[in-house]
This record gives C-alpha cells, structure tokens and sequence, in this order.
C-alpha cells in the first residue's frame, strides 16, 4: 500500500494513546493562519483543477452544509490552503470544490484543459478527528458526499451529532470499497488505483461529449451516484455505469500500453466494478476486535534508505472487517487491506512507534492493538550481495536483513483424547529465506504458545467444542521476522461417546 497524505485519527486512538494537536500554520488561498485558526490543505483533481472556489462548512446532522467557515481558491497544481477557526477544526467538516470562471481542470485522456464551470463541484467529508493536511477532494470523494446524503435519508435515526462522523467515514469506506481505493481522502498520486479510477472517470467525460457536447464531470457523476445508490448487477442504473466504465477503461488501456502497473490497476477497478462487495448495514455499532501482536522489524535497503515490515493478528467483526489504518508516532501513514504493511519511509537511527487499528465497512473503529517500536540501524558499507548489506571488504561479517517469506498452507487435524478434551495438530509449509528459517512462533488465539524448528506442533488439551484460531509466523537467525501466516481456524468436534481406548475415543 502507498502511503497517503490523509492521516485520520480514529477515536480510539485519540482516547487510547495519542491525542492530535492541530496546530495553525500559513498558507495560500484562504490566508495564513494565526493563533485562532487551523489551516486546511489539500489538492482539487480529477486532472489538477485550478482557479475553483473552494469553501470550508460545517457538516450538518442531516448532512447538508452548515456554516461556512473560510473560503480560497485553488491554484495551478490544484492545491489549497484555507484557514478556519480552531473551535471548529475538530469536526466534521465538508470541503467544497466549486467551478465558475477561469477555472479549468487537466484532461489527462485530451491533454488539454477543460473549463469547470460553475455547475460543477465535487465536496469531500471530512470526519471528526481528522488531521487537515493534505486532504484531496475528488469525484471519489463527491460518490461518498452523495452516499452520505442517501445513508441519513433511508435512515433518518443516524442523523444525529453523535452518528455523524461514524456515517461520514463510513460512506467514504463504502466508496472506496466499490472503486478499489484504500483510502478516498488520500493523494491519488501514492495510489495506483486511485489514479486508475480518475483516468477513467476522465475518459467517460470525454465519451459523452461525443454524444453530447455539453456533457461535463456533472453528467457523469450522475451515473456514477445513480449506480452507487445501489451497487447491484441487475439494477439498470449499474449496468449503465459499468458499461461507461469499461468502454472508457479500454481506451485508457490503450493509450497506456506499457505501463504494466498501470495496467494491471485498470484490470483490478474493472474487476471490482463487475463484483461490487454487497452494501453494509450502516446500523452496525459493532467495533471490530482489536489488532493483536503486531511486530515490526527493520531491513536496510541501502547506506542511506532502510524500510520496517509490520504485521500483526487479524482482527474479527460481527460484519466484517474491511481494514487496518496503520500509525507511526501518533499520524496515521497509510490504510492496509492485509494483515501486514511494509513502511518505506523510515530513516536510520530514529525510533519508530506503530499501532494498527481495524475498521468495517459501517465505520466502526476498534481500539488500538499493541504498541511495536523499532530503530532501523544504518549499515557500516552500501554494498548489497544477495538480499544482505555486507562490509566484508573491511573483514566484517555480513548484516542479514531481509525477512523470511511467510509460512503457507497452514492447517489443522483435531483428535479426541477423551470425552471433553482433544488436541490439534498443525502443519504448514517451510518458509524461504535469503540465509536460512531458524524457527516459527505459533499464536493461538493471538497469543504466543510455542516456539518450534521444523514445521509442525501438537497443542494438547483443548476444549472439544470451543473454536481456536492459529497463526505461525517464521523468524531468521538475526531475529528478522515474517508476515502472519493465514488465519486458521479449528473446532474439535466432541466424540460420538466417551469411552477411551489406548489414547482413542471408540464407539
């Protein structure tokens, strides 16, 4: 996952660990900021718009904008910078991107600009909690706007001040849910997906000028919010949007032969569009379990560049969890939709404190799990040879730093030993590594109960009947430490009749 510039603070970490001060700053657009107020920054795009309106509300309990708290204008990059007052910067907010004249975006598919008008306008959500530094607003963000308005509609009861936010973050995780995108709020740029989708929202603008030459971005958010509203194979309404989207996809595809990674992101978003994930019940008040174990271990990648590999226990939902937002020293750096992240932006020398806290698709936020620091240290020579940095032309021995790959196939057989009590045998398949796999730890139910050297461990004297969930994770002789292996879980059964024989349960 790429890191983003949104960093959003749950509540559960503000209460937990680490509350967020936003401090005032300067900036364009809206003026600088001074004692009394917080500067909010981000980027306007579909391609870059520049010369917008760009205004700063108050959200509503029924999600329509309230007071306006400041107001500028976007420049040539499309960035923003408008200052408001500190009383209100907790949230939650609505940012408005609106056209009128002289405001142009980039079309990326013509390569020209193309005026925005003052009919078109894309808002963002941002919830309560939210840090207000690089905040984009885009047509993914408007989908979610437009989510929100309908979620309080079909059910007015969560128009509440308490219910607001939750819903905000929710309609904007359920949009990212059905475009691909980790997190709607972030830089498109640290998104391959993110990117892809606005291509392709460019390229549908530009087809329907071809049958209609005053089509704009509005007529094909229409769509897109017709579809959104309820995203089914068999509504009309997503047939429409799924065959504008991939007619438009194929054409960005061949404008962009050659740029696999690109590429294979146009596939992924019209994979995603051909299977949209079934609405969540925005009801849902359930929080997810909290992330368990999470570790982190550094890796040199050069004299002067290093990266720390995260991983941690999946964590489990009455619905479903739909993510893991990951924080490095109090701001929240990137959205992971695995169980592990790697972070590439880590210096050495420094100490690095993570947590990982898990979402669903309703919004609900679990507390934060363990706390994992680590200090990457800076190897004494650049000198790579097989995955390891060496120094050996000064007599000194190879440094190790690269993790094992993770342990696979994990799996369970239970046996009955008596009547209540079984055991479970475990086996999966050894993990590779650039030197050598000295070991693996095994979790149950996400604690540590055994260290083992071969793949392969008995756990005795489990309750028939209860569910276990395990995990391995394999480890170097240097301590580098692998990815979680897949979850799996296992319920003895209780035999038929308890009658034991030589270690068995016979009938």
């Amino acid at each position: 996952m790429q890191i983003p510039w949104m960093r959003r603070i749950s509540e559960a970490v503000l209460l937990l660990c680490l509350p967020l001060l936003v401090s005032a700053c300067g900036g364009g657009g809206g003026g600088g900021g001074g004692g009394d107020t917080t500067v909010v920054s981000g980027v306007a795009v579909k391609g870059p718009i520049s010369g917008a309106l760009v205004q700063i509300f108050q959200l509503t309990q029924g999600g329509a904008p309230g007071a306006q708290l400041g107001s500028g204008s976007t420049g040539g990059a499309g960035n923003f910078a408008v200052a408001i007052p500190n009383s209100a910067a907790a949230g939650p907010l609505l940012i408005t991107v609106t056209g009128g004249a002289g405001a142009s975006y980039l079309s990326e598919s013509s390569g020209s600009a193309v005026p925005f008008g003052s009919g078109e306008s894309f808002s963002a959500l941002v919830p309560a909690g939210t840090v207000l530094q690089g905040i984009t607003v885009s047509p993914l963000t408007q989908a979610a706007y437009r989510k929100l308005q309908q979620i309080l509609t079909d059910d007015p009861a969560l128009a509440t001040a308490g219910n607001l936010s939750q819903v905000a973050a929710a309609a904007n995780s359920r949009i990212g849910s059905l475009t691909g995108s980790a997190d709607i709020l972030a830089d498109p740029a640290g998104d391959i997906r993110d990117r892809a989708y606005l291509l392709i929202v460019d390229q549908m603008i530009v087809d329907a000028k071809v049958s209609d030459s005053a089509a704009n971005s509005t007529t094909v958010m229409n769509i897109i919010n017709d579809a959104f509203i309820n995203a089914d194979l068999n509504a009309p309404a997503y047939q429409i949007y799924l065959q504008a989207l991939n007619a438009a996809a194929d054409r960005v595809k061949a404008a962009n032969v050659g740029n696999n990674a690109l590429l294979t992101a146009l596939d992924q978003v019209k994979a995603l569009a051909a299977n949209p994930r079934a609405e969540p019940d925005f009801t849902d008040v359930t929080a997810p379990s909290t992330p368990a174990n999470l570790s982190a271990t550094a890796s040199a990648l050069s004299s002067t560049s290093a990266s720390a590999l995260l991983a941690w226990n999946a964590s489990s939902d009455n619905d479903q969890v739909a993510g893991y937002d990951i924080f490095r020293n109090g701001k929240k750096i990137a959205t992971s939709l695995t169980t592990n992240y790697t972070d590439s932006s880590v210096s050495f020398g420094v100490n690095y404190s993570y947590l990982v806290v898990a979402f669903d698709a309703a919004g609900n936020r679990s507390a934060a799990g363990n706390q994992a620091s680590v200090t990457p240290i800076r190897p004494n020579l650049d000198v790579v040879i097989g995955g390891q940095v060496g120094t050996d032309i000064f007599g000194l021995p190879l440094t190790d730093n690269v993790p094992p790959a993770a342990p696979v196939l994990l799996s369970a057989t239970p046996s009955a030993l008596t009547a209540t009590i079984s055991s479970v045998l475990l086996s999966w398949s050894a993990s590779s590594d650039n030197v050598a796999v000295t070991g693996y730890d095994l979790f149950r139910n996400g604690s540590k109960i055994a260290t083992v050297t071969t793949p392969g461990y008995n756990d005795p004297s489990l309750l028939s009947g209860v569910a276990y969930s395990y995990s391995v994770i394999a480890f170097d002789a240097v301590g580098n430490r692998s990815p979680l292996s897949n979850l799996l879980s296992v319920t003895p059964p209780q035999p038929p009749l308890g009658v034991v024989i030589g270690g068995q349960v016979q009938l």
